[in-house]
């Protein structure tokens, strides 16, 4: 069939009509998905193709759509994460499982994940299998009550037979009960099946037809003048897809149990909830549950299954009755709680159906499930990890951070943002207008990890928030053809960036949920959006030296579309230790002295030179005493989030140091208010700090003896990311960046020296005087500040994400504490 007749197709009737029905082959699947792309005027350029190309993997050969899809057209791409692990001590399971969820609900991947470590951090979760039934329940319609009753007793009396031709039909389902039931004058058949390890719907189907029609032949045989008017293969007594008592009471499916033995100190440390306050909020759901009139109790287990049902191949529709669970709470004599979890109806199998397709078959392989012998196995895990989620959902709720954790953020307006469209010839005109003429752009893909704060919004926003690559070839004034890599970065407004930080404490126990919703607005990030764009924008001659090149900014509050474009940073001979701070093997004394030297040379002209511009620029954030005394309950917060997530990296003696930093801020703050003030970075470390060398090749450096001043390189720093930026002590970048650069191991006469470097060149190139004692009062301020605000706010996303660098730079960060200035904050605290 050509193309152009796939897409005149009709029936007899003259309806349009799907074209290639019944067919798999690639081909025709892409004709009809064309098909459907002109019917409906859409594009469907995002659809998955889910069938191999020709000679490729067999495993998803399009032959392998049939029996799970009609008029295949693609696949629906559901995103992926993995629970736990959770350790079982079950049956069928013994260790550590992972468990896949396909979700696009945000927050369920991370709470279902917090419910496995609490199980784990138990001692494990218990789990066992009790039966395993399937049921189909035929119908009859006789012409009397007097001719139902004896088809009732006749089909009873010959369970034998019918179970013969079950097994005629089928190699795996086996009828090993049979009930009935009279309505008038009709017959209902419950034929109660074990079908091994697939689910069953289909087999028992097509066994039970099989066997009726041995039944309704035998009978009127035996019975002439008994006619059955009418048979039908289900009357929905089995609950087939329905919530129902019968699958809550009478298993339908597997019937699989797990439980848990807390501590109260477990439960606090992990849910930062206590057994009361748990026991409270779970008899008051049980009671309100009861009142709506819910068959047995539970939180979140349909999240969960649905998650795992797209995941692993199961018929999704089965949720339904799947969802009738029971959870269990009880308190334990040693103060602990006692969990299980009841799934009477659990509607699973690890062979048959979707569960062969190729992404199922690889989540099913992954914990151990696929094929014969699994379903056990299975219904173990899912009823492991339905506790965990139970568990982490009502402790949410009931310590007050479910709602926090589901905020949505501030501003969401459909006209507002950044969006694709913007991005167009008239956009990119603009940015090489000061170079040239555009010929055409096209997009590259580039690392967005260094900003963490577009990273938490990214996945939130609707509009486009991030970094974005493009390539433009243009010709410039001299009708050359060029070419230019530059770096589009969309920032989300501040409330936006707060809520969703907001957001992720809110995960993190009540007393940092609430004391961050509190003071969210004190924490550093207002005017986040603005800040970056107009600092870029801003006409200084070392703060450009410093920075990338920016090629064209959007400031617009009404639309709250914030942009830079700058050029594309990469590593090369021109440009080093890009994106290092997992790996600073690369940063020698000589690198850390380009650094620190030209933080002198920013921080000193903006104190000497743009003094009036600072004091009236209103959108730098600022802070002082007030300000930190006012915020101790969120520091206190941060810090014992901090020490019960992570003790091994926040040592008890860390944690009661600071402390007591905290307790006496009033003191070691007292000459803030004194101190030069400026223009910083404030996220001044190997994730937003690189070395440029001239053009053409490496800078050389002058090779002398330590007290050559200034200090002589070619290279200069190159700082970008400065969403942060606010006016405060020079020292804080230098606290920073050397808690990041230097390793652990780096001696203290090492330390001071760069430390002393640093404040001869902002004496020199800020033409003042900075007296070293006075310098370094001022110092410790910066390092105390750094070790109980930006360190635990780093933990707090080291929570959710992975910061590889984070227990290097806390470790490296308190070799100075310790050497200087254990003994005065110890001392101040036995005053």
């Amino acid at each position: 069939m050509s193309a152009r007749s796939v897409m005149e197709d009709k029936d007899q009737y003259g309806h349009p009509r799907i074209p290639h029905r019944g067919h798999y082959d690639p081909k025709k699947c892409n004709q009809r998905r064309q098909w459907a792309e002109k019917f409906t005027s859409s594009s469907l350029s995002s659809l998955g193709e889910w069938w191999s190309k020709e000679g490729e993997d067999d495993s998803r050969s399009c032959l392998k759509l049939k029996g799970n899809i009609e008029n295949a057209i693609g696949l629906a791409k559901v995103p992926i994460g993995l629970v736990g692990p959770v350790l079982i001590k079950g049956v069928d399971v013994s260790g550590y499982v992972i468990c896949p969820f396909a979700t696009t609900e945000g927050a369920l991947v991370a709470s279902a994940t917090r419910g496995a470590a609490l199980l784990t951090r138990s001692g494990g979760v218990r789990t066992k299998v009790i039966e395993q039934v399937m049921i189909r329940t035929p119908g009859f319609a006789m012409e009397s009550m007097e001719d139902a009753e004896f088809l009732y007793s006749w089909a009873l009396i010959n369970k034998p037979g019918l179970q013969k031709q079950v097994k005629l039909f089928s190699q795996f389902a086996n009828l090993f009960d049979l009930r009935a039931q009279r309505f008038g004058r009709n017959v209902m058949l419950i034929f109660r099946y074990s079908t091994n390890d697939a689910a069953g719907q289909n087999m028992v189907t097509s066994a039970t037809w099989h066997s009726c029609r041995w039944l309704i032949k035998m009978f009127e045989s035996e019975n002439p003048s008994i006619k059955i008017k009418k048979f039908f293969i289900e009357t929905t007594l089995s609950g087939d897809k329905k919530v129902a008592w019968v699958n809550f009471y009478s298993s339908r499916g597997v019937h699989v149990i797990a439980e848990a033995w807390i501590p109260e100190p477990v439960l606090k440390d992990t849910f930062k909830i206590t057994v009361e306050d748990l026991l409270h909020i779970y008899h008051l759901m049980v009671k309100a549950s009861a009142r709506i009139g819910s068959i047995g109790f539970s939180v979140n287990v349909a999240n969960a299954l649905a998650a795992i049902f797209t995941a692993t191949g199961q018929d999704i529709a089965c949720v339904v009755e799947s969802t009738s669970a029971d959870l269990i709470l009880e308190p334990l004599p040693d103060g602990g709680i006692y969990a299980s979890m009841v799934l009477p109806s659990l509607i699973i199998g690890t062979i048959g159906g979707g569960t062969g397709l190729a992404t199922q078959k690889e989540c099913l392989q992954m914990i151990g499930c696929f094929g014969h012998g699994k379903v056990g196995r299975f219904a173990e895990i899912i009823a492991a990890v339905c506790l965990g989620l139970d568990l982490s959902t009502m402790a949410a709720i009931g310590n007050g951070t479910f709602a926090l954790s589901h905020e949505k953020l501030g501003r969401n307006k459909p006209d507002h943002g950044l969006k694709s469209c913007h991005i167009n010839e008239n956009f990119f005109a603009k940015v090489v207008k000061d170079l040239g003429s555009l010929v055409s752009w096209s997009e590259f893909n580039v690392n967005t990890g260094n900003s963490i704060i577009s990273e938490l919004t990214k996945s939130e926003m609707k509009k486009k928030v991030g970094h974005f690559g493009y390539k433009l070839q243009y010709v410039d004034r001299q009708e050359d053809e060029k070419e230019l890599k530059i770096v589009l970065k969309s920032k989300p407004i501040d409330t936006e960036t707060c809520n969703v930080i907001n957001k992720m404490a809110a995960n993190c126990g009540f007393a940092l949920a609430s004391n961050h919703e509190k003071y969210k607005k004190k924490t550093g990030f207002n005017n986040c959006h603005v800040r970056e764009v107009r600092l870029a924008a801003l006409d200084d001659p070392i703060l450009k030296m410093l920075s990338p090149k920016v090629y064209y900014t959007i400031d617009n509050k009404e639309k709250d579309i914030y942009v830079i474009v700058m050029e594309f940073l990469q590593k090369d001979t021109n440009i080093t230790h890009l994106n290092s701070a997992d790996d600073i093997s690369d940063w020698k004394i000589a690198d850390i002295k380009v650094v620190l030297r030209d933080l002198a040379k920013l921080h000193s002209h903006f104190y000497t030179q743009r003094k009036e511009w600072l004091e009236s620029t209103s959108w730098l954030e600022r802070s002082g005493l007030k300000e930190m005394t006012s915020l101790m309950p969120l520091w206190l917060s941060l810090l014992d989030h901090a020490g019960s997530e992570f003790p091994s990296i926040w040592t008890p003696k860390r944690v009661e140091l600071l402390k007591l930093v905290i307790e006496n801020i009033p003191h070691f703050w007292s000459k803030y208010s004194t101190a030069p003030k400026t223009l910083i970075h404030n996220d001044c470390n190997p994730r937003n700090v690189c070395i440029k060398n001239p053009v053409g090749g490496v800078g050389t450096l002058i090779e002398s003896t330590s007290d050559t001043f200034p200090y002589s390189d070619a290279r200069t720093a190159c700082i970008y990311d400065w969403e942060l930026a606010r006016v405060d002590i020079p020292q804080h970048d230098v606290a920073e960046f050397l808690a990041f650069t230097l390793p652990v191991e780096t001696d203290m006469g090492t330390r001071l020296e760069l430390i002393e470097f640093y404040r001869k060149h902002f004496e020199l190139y800020g033409g003042v005087d900075y007296p070293v004692n006075r310098f370094i009062d001022d110092y410790n301020i910066a390092v105390l500040d750094y070790a109980i605000n930006r360190l635990p706010y780093y933990t707090m996303a080291h929570t959710y994400k992975d910061y590889r660098f984070l227990p290097r730079v806390i470790e490296s960060h308190f070799v100075y504490i310790f050497h200087a200035l254990e003994p005065v904050i110890t001392g101040r605290a036995r005053l």
